[in-house]
C-alpha cells in the first residue's frame, strides 16, 4: 500500500489524541488487526516506545491505516514524540517518524555510515520488510537528511537509507527508506513506499532517446517568476511541463496525465503560459505615509471599522488594535498591522489585518468560540449571489464558475488583485471547527506568467458560502519583477534543460514504463539568459578517507556534516593544523546563527558594509566566514588591526584566538561581563602569554571545560589539530551551548 506522506501527517494532526480512543469493537468494519497487536507491531520495532507513553491510537477506514502517537512525560529533560502509521491490510508498519527537542549527553553515540546502515536493515525487517527477501531491491547512493526543526541542535542530523526496487532491469518508485541519527543511532524515520499490488510488464520496444527528447520539447514549458538561486531576486524562468504534470509512455510516446490517461497535443499545449504584456502587474499606489502599529492605532481602528462596516453584515465594536506580523520571500518584506472587531454576538471575532506600506487589506479571519456562526459579505442580496455562484462551482467545476465566485469575493476584499489572478484551480475539502468548508487558491500573475509563491486564499463553509478567513500570501508588486521583454524561445530554453538531463525508463507509481528526464541538479532555466537554475537539494556524501584520528567516529561525523572538508587527496588528516577559515565553519555549524545576538532574520544589517578583502566567493570557507563576519561576530583582534577587513582565512588559528570565537559567537560574554577575572579552580601557568583581550575568553573555556589544560599551561599561541578541535566540537555539544 503506498501512501502520501503529507496526507498521512495532515490526518494524524487534525484528530487531538488522547490516550487510546478507538477500540477493534467500535470499527464500523472488521480489521485484520487489533488495537493490542498493533500497539505491540510498534513496541517490538522500535526501543525508544519502552520509554514514552502511549498518548493514541486510531484506526481510519479510508486509507485501511492505524496512527500511534508517543510522547515522553512533559517534565522529562528531552522531549520525544514518536509516531507510526500501521497498513492494516499488509499487516507490516508503512511508516514512522521521531521528533527530539533535545539530545541528553548520556545519548551521544556517534554512528558511522555502516553501523547505521545495519541498524537500518534490522529495523526494517522487524517493519516486516526483509531487504534479502525482497526482489530487485538496492541501496541508493549515500545521503543526508537536514535537522527536523530548528529546536533540534542544528549538527544532528541522519544517515540516510533508501532502497529502491529495479524491474527487467529499469527503476521503479517501489522504495524503502530508513533513517538513523547519525549522533545517537535512534531509527528517526522509516518509510514504505512499496506497491506489492503493482505488476511491472517488460516492454516489447523502448523508443529511441531522440524521439523522447523530441516530445520533451513539443510539450513545451510554464512561465512563472520564482526566486534566484541566492534568494535575492525575482527572476522569470521557464519549468518543462513533461516531468511535472505530464509524463512520457516509454513504449507508445503517448502524453500522460497524472492518473495515467491519455493526452492529446492540445491539452498538453493548453498547460503551457502566454505572455500578456497588457495584462501587466500588480501595483498599489503606496500611501502617504506607512501604518505604523505603535504610533498609528487610532489609524489602524479607523481602517478596521471602515472594512467591517463596508463588507460585512455584522453589528459591534473594536476591541484591540496595534498587533502585526512581517513575512518574507527573496526581497520582498512584507509588513502587516492587525486589529480586532468584537460582533455585538460574543460568539463573533474577527481580526483583521492591513498591509503598512499600501494599506490594502491583507486578512480577515473569523475567530471561532463553541458553534460560532461564520460571518456573511456583503448583505442578503450579496450573500444570496455567493450562495447561487458556489451551487453552481459544486455542480460544474469550470474556470468560468471559479471566476465567478472567486470575483464576487475579492471584488469587496481585494478590487486591486482581480485582474491578476488563475481562475484555473480546484476545489479543496477540509474540517473546520465549524464543519465542513472549501478552501480555495488563487494564484497571481503577473504579465501572464505565475507569480510563484504569491497567491489569494479563502476558507469558506460548505453549507453558507459564508467567510471564514480571507489571506493573502506573498503580494509580489511590480516594483519587484521585469517586464517580460526579451524572453528565449521555449525551445532553446528546453534544449538548455536537456544538455545536463539524463533519460532514462523508468516504471511510475501505476506500473507503467515513462521516460524519466533525471536533472538532479537543475529544475528551471532563466527565461532570459537561458541559464540552468540549480534546484534546492539534499546533498549526497560519500564517506572521505580518515588518517591518524584520535576519535575516528567523531571525525567522520563531522566530515558528513560538511565541517571537516578533504585535502586533495581525499583524505582528511586528524593531525593536520586546522585554518581560521576552517574553525570558523565548526563554530557556524554549532550556532546556526545565534538569535539573541542577531536580529531577526528578514532584518540583517550588515556591520559597516564592510568585504573581507582576502575572503572571495571561491574560497571553500566563504560562505561560513561571510556569515560570522556580517553578523559582528569575529571579535576585532583576530583581524589585522582594528580597522582591518583583512580575514586571512588560510592562516593557522592559534588556541587563544579559538577562545575569543567560541565566546563571542555563542553568547558566552555574559559571563565574563559578570567577572572580569573569572575564579578558576586552578592556575594557568602561561598566564602572562596570554593577550590581555583574550583573558577572560580564555578564562570562560577552561573554567567551562571546553579547552583543556596541559600540566597547567594553556598553550595561548600554540595551533590547533583537527582532533584537538573536533574534541572542543563534541564538548560545545554536550554542554548544550547552542544558542537557541
Amino acid at each position: 500500500m503506498k501512501v502520501s506522506a503529507i496526507l498521512l501527517a495532515l490526518l494524524f494532526s487534525v484528530t487531538a489524541l488522547s490516550g487510546s480512543i478507538l477500540a477493534k469493537e467500535d470499527l464500523e468494519q472488521e480489521t485484520n488487526l487489533s488495537e493490542d497487536e498493533v500497539i505491540e507491531m510498534a513496541e517490538e520495532v522500535h526501543p525508544l516506545t519502552e520509554k514514552l507513553n502511549l498518548e493514541g491510537s486510531e484506526y481510519h477506514e479510508s486509507q485501511e491505516l492505524w496512527y500511534l502517537n508517543y510522547q515522553s512525560d512533559h517534565d522529562d529533560k528531552v522531549s520525544y514524540t514518536l509516531s507510526f502509521n500501521i497498513c492494516d491490510e499488509d499487516e507490516v508498519i508503512d511508516s514512522s517518524s521521531l521528533n527530539v527537542r533535545d539530545l541528553p549527553e548520556e545519548e551521544i553515540d556517534y554512528v558511522d555510515w555502516d553501523e547505521g546502515k545495519e541498524m537500518a536493515e534490522e529495523f526494517s525487517k522487524d517493519a516486516g520488510f526483509d531487504l534479502d527477501e525482497k526482489e530487485g531491491f538496492e541501496l541508493e547512493p549515500k545521503e543526508l537528511t537536514d535537522p527536523k526543526t530548528p529546536d533540534n541542535y542544528a549538527s544532528d542530523i541522519d544517515h540516510r537509507y533508501e532502497y529502491r526496487q529495479t524491474a527487467h532491469g529499469y527503476e521503479t518508485d517501489n522504495s524503502i527508506s530508513v533513517n538513523v541519527s547519525s549522533r545517537t543511532g535512534h531509527v528517526s524515520s522509516f518509510n514504505n513506499n512499496y506497491d506489492t499490488d503493482l505488476n511491472f510488464e517488460e516492454p516489447k520496444e523502448v523508443l529511441a532517446e531522440e524521439t523522447a527528447k523530441d516530445l520533451f520539447i513539443d510539450a513545451g514549458g510554464t512561465l512563472e517568476y520564482r526566486t534566484d538561486t541566492d534568494n535575492e531576486n525575482f527572476i522569470l524562468t521557464y519549468s518543462p511541463i513533461v516531468g511535472s504534470e505530464v509524463t512520457i509512455d516509454a513504449e507508445t510516446g503517448d502524453y500522460l496525465d497524472q492518473d495515467g490517461e491519455v493526452l492529446d497535443q492540445g491539452e498538453v499545449e493548453d498547460k503551457g503560459t502566454e505572455i500578456d504584456l497588457e495584462m501587466g502587474a500588480f501595483s498599489p499606489d503606496k500611501l502617504d505615509e506607512p501604518i505604523d502599529r505603535r504610533d498609528d492605532r487610532e489609524r489602524v481602528m479607523d481602517k478596521v471599522k471602515e472594512v467591517v462596516d463596508s463588507k460585512f453584515d455584522i453589528e459591534g465594536e473594536i476591541s484591540t488594535s496595534g498587533g502585526g506580523g512581517s513575512s518574507t520571500r527573496g526581497p520582498l518584506i512584507t509588513d502587516n498591522v492587525r486589529g480586532r472587531y468584537k460582533g455585538d454576538d460574543p460568539r463573533i471575532e474577527l481580526a483583521v489585518s492591513f498591509e503598512t506600506e499600501h494599506g490594502y487589506l491583507y486578512e480577515i479571519r473569523v475567530d471561532s468560540r463553541g458553534d460560532t456562526p461564520l460571518v456573511a459579505l456583503g448583505g442578503e442580496e450579496y450573500t444570496e449571489k455567493i450562495e447561487k455562484a458556489l451551487t453552481e462551482l459544486e455542480e460544474d467545476e469550470t474556470e468560468e464558475n471559479f471566476e465567478q465566485l472567486g470575483r464576487l469575493y475579492f471584488d469587496k476584499l481585494a478590487p486591486d488583485f482581480v485582474d491578476y489572478l488563475d481562475y484555473d484551480i480546484s476545489l479543496e475539502e477540509v474540517n473546520e471547527s465549524f464543519g465542513k468548508a472549501y478552501r480555495l487558491r488563487f494564484p497571481v500573475k503577473a504579465y501572464g506568467a505565475s507569480l510563484s509563491y504569491s497567491s489569494l486564499q479563502l476558507t469558506i463553509c460548505q453549507e453558507t458560502a459564508k467567510l471564514s478567513r480571507f489571506n493573502i500570501r506573498t503580494p509580489i508588486t511590480d516594483d519587484y519583477i521585469d517586464k517580460p521583454k526579451d524572453v528565449i524561445s521555449e525551445e532553446d530554453a528546453l534544449k538548455n534543460y536537456l544538455e545536463k538531463t539524463s533519460i532514462e525508463p523508468k516504471y511510475g507509481d501505476d506500473g507503467d514504463l515513462v521516460f524519466e528526464f533525471d536533472n538532479k541538479k537543475y529544475n528551471q532555466i532563466n527565461a532570459v539568459t537561458g541559464e540552468l537554475i540549480e534546484r534546492h537539494i539534499r546533498k549526497g556524501y560519500e564517506l572521505s578517507d580518515i588518517k591518524r584520528a584520535d576519535d575516528e567516529k567523531l571525525i567522520e561525523w563531522m566530515s558528513t556534516l560538511g565541517v571537516f572538508i578533504p585535502d586533495d587527496d581525499g583524505v582528511i588528516d586528524g593531525e593536520k593544523t586546522v585554518s581560521r577559515g576552517e574553525a570558523t565553519r565548526v563554530i557556524t555549524s554549532l550556532t546556526n546563527t545565534p538569535r539573541y545576538t542577531t536580529p531577526p532574520r528578514s532584518r540583517y544589517s550588515y556591520q559597516d558594509d564592510k568585504n573581507l578583502s582576502d575572503v572571495d566567493e571561491d574560497h571553500p570557507h566563504y560562505h561560513a566566514i561571510d556569515r560570522i563576519y556580517n553578523l559582528g561576530l569575529v571579535p576585532n583582534r583576530m583581524l589585522a588591526g582594528e580597522e582591518s577587513n583583512e580575514y586571512k582565512p588560510d592562516k593557522e588559528i592559534t588556541r587563544e584566538e579559538l577562545a575569543q570565537m567560541i565566546v563571542k559567537t555563542m553568547n558566552l560574554e555574559v559571563i565574563t561581563r559578570s567577572d572580569d577575572e573569572l575564579d578558576l579552580a586552578y592556575e594557568i601557568e602561561d598566564k602572562n602569554e596570554i593577550h590581555d583581550k583574550a583573558w577572560n575568553s580564555v578564562a570562560v573555556v577552561v573554567a567551562l571545560d571546553i579547552m583543556s589544560l596541559e600540566d597547567d599551561q594553556f598553550e595561548p599561541l600554540e595551533y590547533m589539530t583537527r582532533n584537538e578541535i573536533s574534541q572542543v566540537f563534541d564538548r560545545l555539544i554536550e554542554l548544550g551551548r547552542l544558542v537557541q
